[in-house]
């Protein structure tokens, strides 16, 4: 039998399991012994055995290995007993002591509760019932006047300090949409107003019934050789008074201006300024055959806006934080104000006539009748051309409550490039020279807050970091506390190389910067203290010449460093190449290995940054047709494929949809 078989007998056999449970009586019973023959034994105690792995016995037929058996199995239970025996005296000792510490605290707990009970007995007072308070019983003897003030040097929470700047942020777009709004505006009513002008003018030059009806009434003669333009239109008005009754009203304004002339004809009385002016606009036209140009002051809204929100809120009438004041339009009779100026060709100089007033010669007379803010004046001759006159009536051209008046951009100067005559006339050089000397005769500024932006002198402490005063020797045309006076004139703008490329313009070559300045963004890294900025040079109008747009060669296109063609004006096209302004074609140009360069226009500003706006690509021109049809006809295919796939699209959806009835009424037969 083999060792394996013989250890599964003998946990098997009763007699390995009754040794077992004998051998652990007596443990017990020694160990129980062992703790009553002691002095410090307290019944009360359990002591826990803790039950050994007792060791496998084998069990043999052999006497010989019998023996050996035995005396293995009396040598491991002897040690085992041992160690168990220790074990038991340190968890009896334990226990031993926990119980002594749980008597004596239970004993002293005793002996504290019999010591309260006795000092509290002697504590105890009879004192009266407590009386319960009643709200109701409560009448307090208060002052007539409270005040009461709180602290209101509080730290404000985020929340609020977010409200608040959230309410500053919309607060300040809409009042910026709404300057950008009154802007338009303005800008709207004036290029209505000169409409208008312009209508007047051809009423009076083209209306053959108005030349007619002048024509049957008056037969005024004059010797063009003795007579002056000071006398003849005094005269002339002298005999319009002889066959009109003047009585002008303002009543029908509004109405049809062929009515209102027809009627006072038929009358022969003038009930309407802009009628007599007209009259006298055409008689001095087709009569004396002398340059007459009609005036009118343009009545324009205010190009500050009167809805702003306000920044601290005032409720009243159910409105808060925005402005009460409405925007007031001109009357009728303020944009009915006209009169005439007549070249006079032997002084060579434009004599106003306002004689509803009585007044010849005399603009600043004009100017006060007009009113405070005279912005807008101006001027149309026969041919519909309109020059800007306002230098002549308005007494404070030269301020800084005229910049103020009108927009800061350039639009005002941009709009009378287009109207104005193109070619410069005698007449012309007369109203620039009048103006040259109305501007001569204008004082310096007695205060240094007058010099920042004045239209006509600058100071060299308020010149801006990319202008500079050119030529660098120019006189100065007087002193402010020791500090020399220039005219604004001589003040250029400078600019950077790329900002002139930009600007279709070149640096010449060999041309040295007339400024250096510090550069706004570009940081120099070789520098040893941080956060220096590079030097940035500036260039004058005068060092630079238009651009020379380089050449395509070999059917290359030519390129910027960035890889890209800078088409910022129609002149910076390159010699030999179109401008294709086909989506996609990079990708067709690609295949059909054709060079082609997307073509940069100007900038745009994302993230706060600058990203160049692109439109259109640049090829050669010996390309253009073939990219041409080869890009017609991708887009064809590309329609083909977008209706393929939009049928097959269809097609699936039908099927989904089929497919789904069906198992729905397969469902529906099976379940019910």
């Amino acid at each position: 039998m083999s060792k394996r078989q013989t250890r599964s007998c003998a946990r098997k056999s009763p007699y390995f399991n009754k040794n077992k449970q004998d051998n652990d009586d007596e443990d017990d019973e020694s160990i129980v012994e062992s703790d009553e023959s002691s002095e410090d034994y307290i019944p009360e105690v359990e002591v826990k055995t803790h039950k050994r792995k007792s060791n496998l016995v084998v069990v043999s037929n052999s006497p010989v290995k019998k023996q050996k058996t035995q005396a293995r199995n009396e040598k491991s239970g002897s040690s085992m007993k041992a160690k168990r025996v220790e074990k038991s005296k340190k968890s009896t000792i334990k226990d031993r002591n926990n119980n002594k510490k749980k008597l004596v605290a239970q004993k002293s707990d005793c002996s504290d509760d019999v010591d309260s009970d006795d000092d509290n007995e002697d504590d105890w007072e009879e004192v009266e019932d407590a009386k319960i308070f009643d709200i109701d019983d409560y009448k307090p003897d208060l002052p007539e006047n409270i005040k009461i003030t709180l602290d209101q040097k509080t730290k404000k929470c985020k929340t609020e300090r977010y409200k608040e700047w959230l309410d500053s942020y919309i607060r300040q777009s809409i009042n910026r949409m709404r300057k950008q709004n009154q802007i338009n505006r303005h800008k709207c009513n004036i290029l209505f107003l000169i409409n208008r002008l312009v209508y007047l003018n051809r009423f009076a030059s083209e209306n053959s019934i108005l030349r007619g009806l002048i024509a049957s009434i008056f037969t005024f003669k004059h010797n063009r050789k003795d007579s002056k333009i000071m006398k003849l239109v005094p005269k002339m008005f002298e005999s319009i008074k002889k066959e009109f009754t003047i009585k002008l009203d303002s009543s029908h304004l509004d109405a049809d201006l062929n009515e209102i002339i027809m009627s006072d004809f038929q009358s022969s009385t003038i009930t309407s300024s802009l009628t007599l002016v007209l009259i006298l606009l055409t008689i001095c036209r087709w009569t004396l055959k002398v340059p007459t140009r009609l005036c009118h002051q343009l009545n324009v809204i205010s190009i500050k806006p009167s809805d702003l929100l306000l920044k601290t809120k005032k409720k009243s009438n159910g409105a808060s934080g925005s402005s009460s004041q409405c925007d007031e339009s001109p009357s009728i009779e303020e944009c009915n104000y006209f009169w005439i100026e007549v070249f006079d060709k032997e002084e060579k100089k434009w004599i106003c006539f306002d004689l509803e007033n009585n007044i010849i010669n005399e603009p600043h007379s004009i100017g006060t009748h007009l009113g405070k803010d005279v912005t807008y004046v101006l001027a149309v001759d026969e041919d519909d051309y309109i020059t800007d006159v306002t230098a002549r009536y308005a007494a404070d051209y030269v301020s800084y409550a005229m910049k103020k008046r009108r927009p800061e951009d350039d639009w005002w100067d941009r709009t009378m490039k287009i109207i104005k005559r193109p070619e410069c006339t005698p007449m012309d050089d007369a109203d620039r020279k009048e103006f040259d000397e109305i501007m001569s005769r204008v004082e310096l500024p007695k205060r240094l807050s007058e010099y920042k932006n004045h239209p006509l002198f600058v100071l060299e402490r308020d010149i801006l970091k990319f202008q500079a005063i050119y030529p660098s020797n120019a006189p100065p045309l007087g002193f402010y506390r020791d500090q020399p006076v220039y005219a604004r004139e001589c003040v250029h703008v400078l600019k950077s190389r790329e900002t002139w490329n930009r600007c279709a313009r070149t640096v010449k070559l060999n041309e040295t910067a007339y400024k250096i300045v510090p550069s706004k963004f570009k940081l120099d890294k070789s520098s040893r203290i941080p956060g220096t900025k590079l030097s940035l040079e500036l260039f004058g109008e005068w060092q630079t010449e238009p651009y020379d747009p380089p050449e395509a060669k070999n059917g290359i296109v030519p390129r910027s460093a960035y890889g890209n063609v800078d088409l910022f004006h129609e002149c910076m096209l390159p010699k030999g190449t179109v401008h294709l302004r086909l989506p996609g074609l990079a990708k067709i140009a690609a295949k059909l290995n054709i060079d082609c360069a997307p073509a940069v226009v100007g900038f745009d500003i994302k993230n706060r940054m600058n990203i160049p706006a692109t439109d259109g690509f640049i090829v050669c021109s010996e390309y253009e047709s073939i990219l041409t049809e080869a890009w017609e006809e991708e887009q064809v295919n590309r329609q083909e494929r977008e209706k393929a796939n939009r049928e097959k699209r269809i097609w699936d959806n039908w099927k989904r949809l089929i497919r789904g009835l069906m198992i729905r009424r397969k469902l529906k037969l099976k379940y019910g």
